[in-house]
């Protein structure tokens, strides 16, 4: 999510940012829904469990 924090921004938009981040607030359903959140879930872990693999066996 660093993206999301490029330049100065206000107060406000940084709580905003943090509860889009941590699914909070009114951002807590926002990937609840159907499949798309299987699918998003799905490749978090994969990706979680991928990259510490990739690190040992190529660096």
């Amino acid at each position: 999510m660093a993206h999301l924090f490029t330049s100065v921004h206000e107060q406000s938009y940084v709580a905003y940012v943090i509860g889009y981040a941590a699914k909070i607030g009114p951002y807590r359903d926002s990937l609840t829904n159907g499949t798309s959140a299987i699918l998003a879930n799905t490749l978090s872990v994969l990706v979680l469990l991928t990259v510490p693999l990739i690190k040992y066996y190529f660096y």
